[in-house]
């Protein structure tokens, strides 16, 4: 779905609809999306985590909308293909409006109000059930920007944490690499310190609060503020998390969940799958080559908890330049090159290691 379908429905104050009921000019065709994609990669292509807040519709008091949209709104300015100062190199043609994957927008809905019918044909739940299956595949993809959408209104019981869908999702999440298409066009940017970004390891935004609206167009002052924000919504991702932790993630989530009268998921015949879903997720993101969290203000406990899964990774290139790294994160991924016979280069330059560190 085009990002500017979602800032019309805002302006709007409507909530964003069902696949079956967005105007068509506001749709990708499949084409269409994967020729952008193979252009622009992360910059591009953009997918939702985000918890539904209520049984019929995601968003219906556009909380999650207000988010979203002035978010997108700041990359749009970032990502406008403008030499602002030096500050970005942006070759080639301008990105085209972002294509967001949301489930709701994304997927034929069921619009039946009565128990037992299904409004859609069988063609459309045999892509619904295809889509399905896939899902994993955007969420954990490097050339994928995922956007966790983490907030909820105070009143609601059921919190991003408190659903195994978004726990799934969420670690799939931290478990993507770094996208390789906007390096390997040219394109990268400067953070207020003068430090270049790339923007394929801008490709994880984890949103917890509202987002205010771009108010200064699209000044240099402006975009170094908007890169800065982006960068702090990265920082906030976790390391990748092993099967047999996220088994016990999911239930020390049901047991919470429980506590509160909730439950982790709607259908009871989920968590297996999903607990099998993931394991053969990790399987595909431990081929990763390059892992890029430069400029996100790591710190020794990251590199302590990214050596506890060296061991499975395929890595060659680990970039965690000008971080908060000292001696102790140095002296843990040493460690963890003992067992790990693929990494080439690590990249520890503009941190606080220090003689014992190095």
């Amino acid at each position: 779905i085009k990002a500017s379908y979602f800032k019309e429905c805002l302006e709007k104050g409507e909530p964003f609809q069902d696949r079956s009921n967005i105007p068509a000019k506001f749709i990708y065709t499949g084409e269409e999306v994967l020729e952008n994609w193979k252009k622009y990669g992360n910059m591009f292509l953009m997918i939702l985590s985000y918890s539904w807040l209520s049984k019929k519709h995601p968003d219906p008091d556009l909380y999650h909308l207000k988010r979203l949209v002035p978010l997108l709104e700041k990359m749009r300015v970032l990502y406008s293909g403008k030499d602002i100062g030096n500050l970005f190199l942006l070759p080639g043609p301008k990105i085209p409006d972002f294509g967001i994957i949301v489930d709701f927008c994304s997927l034929w809905q069921n619009l039946s109000e009565n128990e037992g019918e299904d409004s859609r044909t069988e063609e459309q739940k045999t892509e619904f059930d295809a889509g399905l299956k896939t899902i994993n595949t955007p969420y954990g993809h490097q050339e994928t920007t995922a956007i966790k959408l983490i907030g909820t209104p105070e009143d609601e019981l059921r919190t991003y944490d408190l659903r195994g869908w978004t726990l799934f999702e969420s670690r799939v999440i931290d478990g993507k690499g770094t996208g390789t298409i906007p390096k390997a066009m040219g394109w990268r940017g400067m953070n207020p310190e003068g430090c270049e970004v790339d923007f394929g390891s801008m490709n994880v935004l984890v949103v917890h609060e509202k987002i205010f609206p771009p108010q200064h167009g699209s000044s240099k002052a402006a975009c170094q503020q908007y890169v800065s924000e982006l960068l702090g919504l990265c920082a906030q991702r976790s390391v990748p998390c092993k099967p047999d932790r996220f088994r016990g993630e999911l239930e020390e989530r049901r047991c919470s969940a429980e506590i509160k009268g909730q439950r982790l998921f709607t259908s009871g015949k989920d968590q297996p799958f999903v607990q099998d879903k993931y394991e053969a997720t990790y399987k595909m993101m431990t081929q990763t080559t390059t892992w890029n969290c430069s400029n996100l203000r790591v710190n020794n406990k990251y590199c302590e908890d990214l050596a506890g899964v060296l061991k499975d990774w395929s890595l060659k290139n680990i970039d965690l330049h000008n971080n908060e790294i000292g001696a102790d994160g140095a002296a843990a991924l040493a460690k963890a090159l003992e067992v790990n016979a693929s990494i080439t280069n690590i990249d520890l330059g503009n941190n606080q290691i220090g003689d014992n560190g190095a």
